[in-house]
């Protein structure tokens, strides 16, 4: 790898990483530190004795000495020829030296090359609002380790506070509900495992174990496993066995949910849906049928599903405006009875003004019984002795 070569990845990473334009929070500062840290590991570095790695750069020295033992040394840009080789040393002994010596050249190179996109590549991506205050007059932030950019961030987000990892503990909780699989939801729980750590309020694995433990078991998804699970003994409760038992608990699942695809399921060949216009009918006895596809029978599921959500949705908006139509009528009919009964209170004032009784009105829908006790009563009365009847307009 040249230094070419690590510029460039670090600009495709930097393309790819959305900006902060806020005060960085905790979550924007890990993700920072997890964009950066396998960037720098992938440089090779000291060819010489093999120990170190570039992630010195950001990470602290404590940090970095309980990860690989000991501090990160600093180097320091070689000269062109190493001084330190005697005029008179053994053929073996120089060619040695200067392999060494080349080697060192070729570190300082990369380490160059590193620490330059790395500090490009944070005060790319911060807003300079919140980092301003490193800023010098003459040499701006040239001075500026990335690792002191890094520190400051940290000292002036804010950081955890416990509260914030109790309110973590209870959101664990329905991590499994928004999680894609059992993998993810692992990769969740020791996620918010380590941020609790960060506000100084560690969560134990048997914590994770308990909550991971509910939460599967509530979703019933594995309830072989579940008693599986239940039958150990609590010193084999481990996280490291909750994580092996499930994970192959999903995987089984995965591979049984793949064997199905395209398997006749009982009562599907009802679900095969038939196209207005369709020749299926017609006699095609003579002509070659094509092989069926694998996902022919996940076609004919979907198909249906789709035609039934569509007519519903239909039938659905149809309603809607029937009902509304059926309102618009109501209302109308409303008004025009209102009209009609102000005509029929007019006319009755004019009779009355005239001394003529108001006269009564036959009701039609009067019920059969009784319409053929009123029919009977003038059965012997000729029909110009019979009482008037008015009908209603």
């Amino acid at each position: 790898m040249t230094p070419e070569d690590i510029l460039a990845d670090f600009n495709e990473a930097q393309n790819q990483f959305a900006p902060i334009d806020r005060q960085p929070t905790d979550d924007d500062l890990v993700r920072l530190e997890e964009t950066l840290y396998p960037l720098l590991l992938a440089i090779p570095y000291d060819s010489e004795n093999g120990k170190h790695n570039l992630s010195g750069i950001i990470l602290d020295d404590k940090t970095y000495k309980n990860t690989y033992g000991t501090p990160f040394p600093v180097p320091t840009k070689p000269g062109a020829y190493d001084t330190s080789i005697p005029d008179d040393a053994k053929s073996v002994i120089r060619a040695r030296a200067e392999a060494i010596h080349k080697a060192r050249i070729q570190d300082y190179l990369l380490y160059d090359a590193a620490l330059r996109a790395t500090h490009r590549f944070i005060l790319g991506i911060i807003d300079d609002t919140y980092v301003r205050t490193l800023k010098h007059t003459t040499t701006y932030y040239t001075k500026v380790h990335p690792r002191s950019i890094l520190k400051h961030l940290r000292s002036t987000c804010g950081g955890l506070h416990p509260i914030d990892a109790v309110s973590l503990i209870n959101d664990m909780n329905h991590y499994y509900e928004s999680a894609n699989g059992i993998p993810e939801f692992i990769n969740k729980l020791e996620d918010a495992q380590k941020k609790a750590q960060r506000a100084n309020v560690p969560i134990a694995d048997t914590t994770l174990v308990a909550i991971a433990t509910a939460s599967v078991m509530a979703s019933q998804t594995y309830p072989r496993t579940d008693d599986a699970w239940d039958d150990l003994s609590p010193k084999e409760k481990t996280w490291a066995k909750w994580k092996t038992t499930y994970t192959q608990a999903y995987n089984k699942a995965l591979i049984r949910k793949k064997n199905t695809v395209g398997t006749p399921q009982f009562g599907s060949a009802h679900l095969t849906p038939t196209v207005l216009g369709s020749t299926q009918h017609s006699n095609t006895h003579n002509q070659p049928h094509p092989a069926p596809h694998p996902y022919d029978h996940t076609a004919s599921v979907v198909t249906p599903t789709s035609n039934v959500l569509n007519t519903l949705v239909h039938t659905n908006e149809q309603l809607t405006i029937t009902n509304a139509e059926l309102t618009a009528a109501i209302a109308k009919l409303n008004t025009q009875n209102h009209q009609l009964q102000r005509q029929i209170n007019a006319a009755n004032n004019r009779l009355a003004q005239h001394g003529i009784s108001r006269p009564k009105f036959h009701n039609t829908n009067r019920n059969k019984s009784h319409d053929s006790r009123t029919t009977s009563k003038y059965n012997d009365t000729k029909d110009n002795d019979r009482p008037p009847t008015y009908k209603s307009e």
